[in-house]
């Protein structure tokens, strides 16, 4: 279930993607992540 988003939520002014396993990352950083892949 790779890639799956529990729940969306907005701290401070950003929006942050929460996954199944306990992951969160901005919602802004992952069009970013596609671009250069750590």
């Amino acid at each position: 279930m790779m890639g799956r988003v529990q729940q969306w939520c907005v701290r401070g002014g950003r929006v942050w993607k929460r996954w199944g396993d306990g992951r969160e990352e901005e919602a802004a950083a992952v069009g970013e992540k596609r671009l250069r892949r750590m």
